[in-house]
This record gives structure tokens, sequence and C-alpha cells, in this order.
């Protein structure tokens, strides 16, 4: 079998990711026809090859729902299509990847409104969207040596 099922993930959620950065960079909003559609896909494909869990369904769906919360609570100052970017995402990565691909988002997030911030003189009230730099962790996860979802 080899690294195949982690190809797999790897590649969905690369494609999902980067088509929501692109449609977020243009439109200012995230497509949620590709979260319907890979959301389930990248679960299922884990259930395929035997590694669905209770961990998976936290990666994914609880990460979705925490931050859709978030979203709620902070009156939408992380979108509610980011929220469900971040199940996209766990859905693909697995929980503890996806943890650290969060916290790296936000990171780079961070200094990127910093450079707008200096650089640009824009102000506070400018928004930003989430999606490219959610895109960029991924790569970097990736380029670092991302754990496999899937032992081979």
């Amino acid at each position: 079998m080899g690294h195949l099922p982690n190809d797999i993930l790897y590649l969905l959620t690369f494609i999902g990711l980067l088509t929501e950065a692109v449609i977020d960079i243009l439109q200012k909003k995230i497509w949620l026809p590709v979260i319907i559609i890979e959301l389930p896909v990248l679960i299922g494909i884990h259930y395929m090859f035997g590694q669905g869990s209770i961990s998976l369904w936290v990666a994914s769906v609880g990460a979705a729902a925490f931050f859709y919360v978030v979203s709620i609570v902070s009156r939408e100052q992380l979108g509610k299509g980011d929220a469900l970017l971040f199940g996209l995402s766990g859905a693909g990565v697995g929980l503890w990847n996806n943890l650290i691909l969060i916290y790296l988002t936000f990171l780079l997030a961070f200094f990127g409104a910093v450079f707008l911030l200096v650089v640009k003189k824009a102000g506070r009230s400018q928004t930003m969207p989430l999606a490219p730099f959610l895109l960029a962790a991924y790569l970097i996860l990736l380029c670092s040596g991302l754990q496999p979802v899937f032992a081979g």
C-alpha cells in the first residue's frame, strides 16, 4: 500500500486549500461547495483505509465547530467560512497536524497583519483573507516533514 492513502489525502487537501485561497483573495469569501464535497471525501478515505477514529472527528468536525463558535462570539473577526476550512484541513491532515497547522496559520496571519499595519499603513479595520495563510502553513508543514496520517 505504501504512502498512497497519505498522498491522496495531502493532494486533495492541497487542491481544496488552493481553490479556497484563490477565491478568498479574489472574492473575500470561502466557497462552500469545495468544503461540502471534500470534507466527506477526506473522512471517507480515512474510513476506507481503516483509520476512522474519534480523533478524526475532533480534527475535522470539532475544529470547524469550535472556530464557528469563535466566529459567532467574535462577530466574525474570524469568518465562518474560515472556521469550516479548519475542519477541511483537519480531515486532510489529522488531529495533531491540524493543531500545528492552525497555530502556523495564525502566526503567519499575525506577521501579515503587522506588515499591513507597518508597511502599508493599513488601519485596524482592514480585513485580510485567512485562507492564503492556511495554504502557506499547509505548504510549510508538508515541506517540513508532515507526520503521516497513515503509518506505512
